[in-house]
């Protein structure tokens, strides 16, 4: 167990809090800046000091934050819909600093959805710490567990997960550090023993971000920054195989997003960001092929 929670996840939360504050990114995540460190949230409130830390964060990670602000929009999408055709448990594995459980608070109570948060035990009691912040909290069910040493079947069997039920699970951010048996385990797990109609949305690393292979805009400073924080990348998938991929484990995409097809439906708008999407991301949303 770490006894670290993840810098990473914080930068990501100061990320969606900085474009909830720009209008030509359109962030609905409203909460997040809340969770932030007294520093961030002043940065927050100077838009001089907020470009300045904006160009900092394009120089170390260029496209990133474009990265990072289609990966909000489209889970939040996600959940939406899916909450709407039935959906009843939702499960952000890895969680970091997600606002979600509050942010849709009102549509999950709606639908009589239930939340639950997975993430390790340093992280997740950090961002439980920071939650205080946010109001009074909707109901959440916290399960602090490493993926990397115990299984996601035990974590939610302990914590109250009914197998039977619709569900939709959120893995955002985390395959980047996972190695390939805990990925292929979540994977199968979602694909054999989540309920009838149960998807799963994640982001995933192009392989050459892991292996260094082929040059991809961002790349080699992404990779060099997150190396110095202490958190190298160590998973990435094919991305000309992620059907082949997700079909091995017995899921069918429903979406594959690469950065060409951020770059067109998020920073195309002529009222919006015309930044560039780093060139070795990914975002799929899959089904159970037995479904």
């Amino acid at each position: 167990m770490s006894a670290r929670f993840s810098r990473t996840a914080l930068l990501a939360a100061f990320a969606r809090a900085a474009h909830a504050r720009e209008p030509a990114f359109h962030g609905p995540d409203v909460l997040a800046e809340r969770l932030l460190d007294g520093w961030m949230r002043v940065v927050l409130d100077v838009p001089l000091l907020r470009g300045v830390v904006r160009r900092i964060y394009e120089r170390r990670m260029p496209g990133t934050f474009e990265f990072l602000a289609a990966r909000t929009q489209f889970f939040d999408e996600v959940v939406r819909e899916q909450l709407a055709a039935g959906a009843r448990q939702v499960v952000i594995l890895g969680a970091g600093f997600d606002t979600r459980a509050h942010r849709f608070a009102g549509l999950a109570a709606r639908h009589g959805a239930t939340f639950f948060e997975v993430d390790t035990p340093a992280t997740q009691a950090e961002k439980r710490r920071r939650a205080a912040r946010l109001g009074p909290a909707p109901p959440v069910r916290y399960l602090a567990v490493d993926l990397n040493r115990t299984s996601l079947a035990d974590a939610l069997r302990h914590g109250g997960f009914d197998f039977a039920a619709r569900t939709v699970f959120l893995w955002e951010g985390v395959t980047f550090y996972l190695t390939g048996p805990a990925v292929d385990a979540v994977l199968r797990f979602v694909a054999s023993s989540a309920g009838p109609a149960s998807v799963i949305v994640f982001d995933f690393l192009f392989e050459r971000a892991v292996t260094g292979s082929k040059p991809a805009y961002g790349l080699e400073q992404g990779r060099a920054f997150v190396a110095s924080r202490g958190e190298p990348f160590t998973f990435g998938i094919d991305e000309a195989r992620v059907d082949a991929f997700l079909a091995e484990r017995g899921l069918r995409v429903l979406t594959c997003l690469l950065p060409e097809d951020m770059q067109r439906r998020w920073f195309a708008r002529p009222d919006g960001h015309q930044g560039q999407v780093a060139g070795f991301y990914g975002m799929v949303l899959a089904g159970r092929a037995a479904d």
